[in-house]
């Protein structure tokens, strides 16, 4: 599909951030093009600087030049929104747009099979794991929108490709067709950014609507997905319920085992004590992956050996350590209320959970009832404190307390846990207040354990 770049010889990549800077390196060193990128921000990763003069790649940052829109196509890295002044300005002047997923799409050689994964939470795991799945099968490329950015797939020879893909996107999303879709699940977030959750639903469907081969989605969804869809359909049921669908696969919950009915058949894909992730959530992760090759790749089940080998990813219900049977878990990626909660529900144990971070505007009123049933206490860190506590006292909670920093928070969280509890960070807030980023600040966490552990002693 590289005849849609006949005729291009300059290319403007608008944004500066990992995914723009893959998108660039592949364009100058692969396809030898004359390539600007323009960083509306004057914060930059110096890293991602420093490759691109080394490549010989132009850039500019603090802002958008006339050089930028004089160019032949602008590839727009994920974030950038359709409101932002560079879109407004090429849209005015006629530049032809493209999305970073959209070029790698177009550019990828053919391989066996593209498998996309989209969702308000669970995305990364479900991403990961069904490159583990896939393992034994052939060569895989595991990335997108987390990892390995999307564009470095088209640079090797692979078997099978797996991206995680956001909303963001989808929404540039054109042609793109991948072979088998997953949506693991939709809740309120990144609404600042799509304008309304009816918006930030639609890029979601999106992905379900133009897979090609096999569309994984929840029961709860069905009636938005509508038939609008040209891939067979497998729905998350959990259990038989008496639901009916129209729907050529179903997943099922068993008291011990995972299950796939397709086709009349009913297969078990794996039982609930082979995976080696905390929680229901990665539970439905673990059900949405295995069903999606077991499908696209006509695999008869049976894949519990290969989920106990797989390494969980960081920061995500990962369990740091025990101390005086008190467990300490990291879930930093809880970025949103919806992650903050399945945490709550679904991991085993009382619970003292931090929160805290940045808002997104959601409204904290289904957390403060989680914490309320699954929760010994809370500590409140960082911008969003005082609305989380108000939101806690409305629900008749006041077993919380403030913390100015990490430290504070675990030592204090230790303080009111017993022996059998949970101390869980899961902030239900972006982490840019305080820290870098959710990575940044799980490291944190794990840092703060640590010297609890030291000054407490063995």
């Amino acid at each position: 599909m590289r005849d849609f770049l006949e005729g291009v010889r300059r290319v403007t990549v608008v944004g500066a951030g990992k995914s723009g800077t893959a998108s660039a390196l592949f364009l100058k060193l692969r396809l030898g093009l004359e390539v600007l990128v323009s960083e509306a921000s004057a914060s930059v990763d110096g890293a991602n600087l420093a490759s691109l003069e080394e490549a010989g790649v132009a850039f500019e940052v603090g802002g958008h030049s006339e050089r930028a829109f004089s160019c032949d196509l602008m590839v727009l890295s994920s974030s950038v929104s359709p409101s932002s002044a560079a879109v407004r300005e090429a849209e005015r002047r006629g530049v032809p747009l493209v999305g970073e997923l959209e070029l790698a799409w177009r550019l990828l050689p053919p391989v066996r099979r593209l498998y996309c994964v989209t969702g308000t939470n669970g995305k990364s795991t479900t991403t990961a794991l069904i490159g583990h799945l896939l393992k034994p099968m052939g060569e895989v490329f595991v990335g997108g929108n987390f990892g390995n950015p999307a564009i470095n797939a088209c640079a090797g020879d692979y078997d099978f490709v797996v991206w995680e893909v956001s909303s963001y996107q989808l929404h540039w999303a054109d042609s793109f067709a991948p072979d088998v879709g997953v949506l693991t699940n939709v809740e309120p977030d990144h609404l600042d950014w799509h304008g309304s959750f009816e918006a930030y639903l639609e890029a979601k469907l999106k992905l379900i609507r133009i897979s090609r081969e096999w569309a994984l989605y929840p029961v709860e969804l069905a009636h938005r997905v509508g038939s609008s869809v040209r891939a067979r359909r497998a729905v998350l049921l959990r259990s038989e319920g008496g639901v009916s669908l129209d729907a050529e696969g179903s997943i099922l919950w068993a008291d011990e085992e995972v299950l796939l009915r397709r086709e009349g058949e009913v297969l078990e894909l794996f039982r609930r004590g082979e995976l080696p992730l905390l929680g229901l959530h990665n539970l439905e992760n673990a059900s949405y992956a295995c069903a999606a090759v077991a499908l696209a790749e006509g695999v008869p089940g049976g894949f519990g050996e290969s989920l106990r080998s797989f390494k969980p990813l960081p920061h995500r219900t990962e369990e740091v350590s025990t101390f005086r049977g008190v467990r300490f878990v990291d879930d930093s990626k809880g970025t949103n209320v919806a992650a903050a909660v399945a945490a709550l529900r679904s991991i085993e144990g009382r619970k003292v959970v931090i929160l805290g971070g940045r808002g997104k505007g959601e409204d904290y009123s289904p957390l403060a009832s989680a914490v309320k049933r699954w929760a010994r206490g809370a500590i409140l860190i960082g911008e969003e404190a005082r609305p989380i506590s108000e939101a806690l006292l409305r629900e008749g909670f006041s077993s919380f307390r403030l913390a100015r920093d990490m430290d504070e928070a675990v030592e204090l969280a230790f303080s009111m846990a017993e022996p059998g509890d949970v101390v869980l960070l899961s902030p239900a807030c972006a982490s840019f207040d305080m820290f870098k980023n959710y990575a940044h600040r799980g490291q944190a966490f794990r840092e703060a354990v640590r010297r609890l552990i030291e000054a407490h002693g063995l």
